[in-house]
């Protein structure tokens, strides 16, 4: 009689346990899933997003020229020194530098690039639901984190840390 309460003890602890680890395990997975908090370097940026979006219609409207345009089809690079005299988007542009030193037009999106390497990038959208996707196809290997004004940053998986 004796074992057979302590068995009958066991089985609340054993279903408590199973349900804390069921439940622990659940809200890890949600928290990951739906972690939209931005990293450091985000939250950086948040305050310039307007002056890229500023650039990035300026761009797509006045600089698909062939005096930017490159041997990649429909693709035009921009250095930001060049255009840094346009009254238009000067201030802008200012900002812009502290950063990036020059960007891609491409058909959907514009691209903000510190160098050529390519560790770190504001991507604009302007609004285009095509560009995130058509981006993402085209750098799989990157981190994307939304910063609001339809411009996002970009940096290798590798070099993700908050």
């Amino acid at each position: 009689m004796h074992s057979t309460n302590s068995k009958a003890k066991r089985k609340p602890i054993i279903f408590a346990a199973i349900t804390f680890f069921l439940l622990a395990f659940i809200t890890i997975i949600y928290l990951a899933s739906n972690h939209h908090e931005l990293s450091a370097r985000g939250k950086e940026l948040v305050p310039n997003t307007q002056s890229y979006l500023n650039i990035a219609e300026y761009a797509t409207a006045h600089l698909r020229t062939d005096e930017f345009s490159t041997s990649i089809p429909n693709r035009y690079t921009v250095s930001l020194k060049d255009i840094s005299n346009i009254n238009e988007i000067a201030s802008d542009v200012a900002v812009a530098m502290q950063d990036y030193s020059y960007f891609w037009i491409e058909d959907y999106y514009i691209v903000f690039w510190n160098d050529e390497t390519g560790t770190e990038a504001i991507l604009c959208t302007l609004g285009s639901a095509e560009a995130l996707k058509t981006f993402k196809s085209k750098f799989n290997d990157r981190q994307i984190e939304e910063l609001g004004n339809d411009c996002y940053l970009v940096r290798p998986r590798r070099a993700w840390i908050g």
